[in-house]
């Protein structure tokens, strides 16, 4: 059974969410106190975490970057939420590393379909049998260390900066539809999300420096890595 915790001062708003995800095969753990959480997920005890950013009590999105930022912990599912549900918050929440973001309200059933894509995207990427390191040109790409250079250059990456680089590679020559991206690097099922990917691209483009001219954009269908 996967587990799930959920961070949110106001309980009560839990309810529905939890029974929903619970009548689907999910076991939930609802928290006011971040610091168990941290602790749940740390010690390997949890496989999805679900974050209001908004708390008199603490940062959400501080906690995002701070779990993403350990090593064991760098690919570990993180949906945030709030009510506001900025542009600026939803692209703030991909940067840090979150697999999604949501705006609340949210029918909690969206919110179920929405980690099990998740789920089925993680196992169907586990596994792949692919080669650890990458070299194209001066770009290099270790999948098991998760770690970029171009020539002698160490390149900071987030995670979802770096899973989408290394989509790319491994499909080098080949377009990918936005939509294609999305459902594989994001697991999302459909197109409303197309603007992470340009964001997330020029993004990538600009860390890789003069490597970025090898990723083409498609004008009306996507992009690929040449």
């Amino acid at each position: 059974m996967k587990k799930i915790i959920i961070l949110d001062p106001k309980t009560e708003y839990l309810k529905d969410i939890a029974l929903t995800l619970e009548g689907t095969g999910y076991g939930v753990e609802m928290f006011t106190d971040s610091e168990k959480v941290i602790q749940r997920i740390e010690n390997n005890l949890v496989d999805l975490a679900i974050i209001e950013t908004l708390s008199p009590s603490y940062d959400g999105f501080q906690i995002c970057k701070d779990i993403i930022s350990y090593n064991s912990n760098s690919e570990f599912p993180i949906i945030l939420m709030n009510q506001e549900g900025s542009e600026l918050d939803r692209v703030l929440a991909l940067e840090l590393g979150a697999i999604d973001f949501i705006k609340k309200p949210f029918n909690p059933r969206e919110l179920s379909l929405r980690i099990r894509n998740i789920f089925s995207h993680r196992m169907s990427q586990s596994n792949l049998s692919k080669e650890k390191i990458i070299k194209i040109d001066r770009l290099t790409i270790d999948s098991e260390k998760r770690r970029i250079t171009v020539g002698d250059d160490v390149i900071k990456f987030s995670n979802m900066e770096f899973n989408l680089l290394l989509y790319l590679a491994r499909r080098i020559g080949k377009l990918q539809t936005r939509v294609a991206i999305l459902q594989d690097v994001w697991g999302y099922s459909d197109s409303s999300n197309s603007r992470t990917v340009d964001t997330h691209i020029r993004r990538v483009r600009e860390k890789i420096g003069i490597m970025g001219n090898r990723l083409e954009t498609v004008r009306g269908f996507g992009y690929r890595f040449m």
